[in-house]
């Protein structure tokens, strides 16, 4: 072998090897880099702002007679307390009154809408009055949207070919 060959040939290897064994973990630069940016997002503190007083509503009557309103209000130390309803042209109506503190939620609910019951879900406190009777007669006396009895569509199948196959 030539003495120029064998020496480009080793170093070569010199320098393949000096590379490599530099470089024990492919991820270790990746690491570091992330290390120092995560550093920097964990000195900070969440920021705490004390709750300011508000209050807000609306009274809307639509063009069908529907009748919505909400109003809430909340005070310095972050209580809440506010009612939201409405009436429909039939006069079915739900109101709902509610609080909202350090004991929780709690709420208050009238209604006169068809299928409500005197239940007390959680801390919900529902009162159900009868729905006004014309409501009740168009509920019982309107089949117009009703949907057709289902109909049963069978095919007959017919039975399996089998077929020797042959390799």
């Amino acid at each position: 072998m030539d003495c120029a060959v064998f020496l480009q040939v080793l170093l070569t290897a010199l320098l393949w090897k000096f590379t490599h064994s530099r470089r024990s973990d492919p991820y270790d630069a990746q690491e570091s880099e992330y290390k120092t940016s995560y550093d920097a997002y964990s000195n900070l503190k969440e920021e705490t702002h004390p709750p300011h007083p508000f209050h807000f509503g609306y009274d809307v009557l639509d063009e069908h007679g529907n009748k919505l309103q909400r109003q809430e209000q909340g005070d310095q130390h972050g209580n809440v307390k506010g009612s939201y309803g409405y009436v429909d042209a039939h006069g079915v109506y739900r109101q709902v009154d509610y609080v909202a503190d350090h004991s929780g939620f709690r709420a208050v609910v009238q209604s006169n809408e068809p299928g409500v019951a005197n239940e007390d879900p959680a801390d919900v406190k529902l009162t159900a009055k009868s729905p006004p009777a014309h409501v009740l007669e168009q509920q019982y006396t309107k089949v117009e949207h009703a949907y057709a009895e289902p109909k049963l569509y069978l095919k007959t199948a017919s039975k399996p070919i089998y077929r020797d196959v042959s390799y």
